[in-house]
């Protein structure tokens, strides 16, 4: 029977919620406060003082991470920041758009750039050509 890789660190304290696999790309251990600088450890503190509050008040775990994800997406979604980028990208999908109209841009579908002047999509994965 082959061994999980959590049994394989049995000895070190492992995530079990962390993404990934641990000792693969893409895994995630978890955050070390001495590890952070003096910013980040203002930020840690203050998110565990909330925690124990909320924890205290009859919340549950699960609510406060669904509350804490439900504030950072409304804050995500309100910032000038992004406000402007938005703006921006509409700007680059109109000019876009005149370009294929006017014929200076011819697109095509494919997944691998083949001879003459092309350039990757927005969706970074089909290659548009340039007439």
């Amino acid at each position: 029977m082959a061994k999980s890789p959590l049994h394989d660190n049995h000895d070190k304290k492992v995530d079990p919620d962390a993404p990934g696999t641990p000792g693969k790309p893409g895994y995630e251990p978890p955050v070390v406060r001495e590890e952070l600088d003096d910013k980040g450890k203002k930020i840690y503190d203050a998110l565990r003082k909330e925690n124990d509050s909320l924890l205290k008040s009859g919340m549950t775990q699960k609510q406060i991470n669904a509350m804490r994800l439900k504030r950072h997406k409304e804050k995500k979604e309100t910032t000038p920041l992004n406000i402007r980028k938005s703006a921006e990208a509409q700007r680059r999908e109109a000019k876009r758009k005149a370009d294929i109209a006017s014929g200076k841009l011819k697109v095509t579908r494919k997944t691998k750039p083949i001879g003459g002047r092309q350039k990757l999509a927005r969706d970074g994965k089909t290659w548009v050509d340039i007439k």
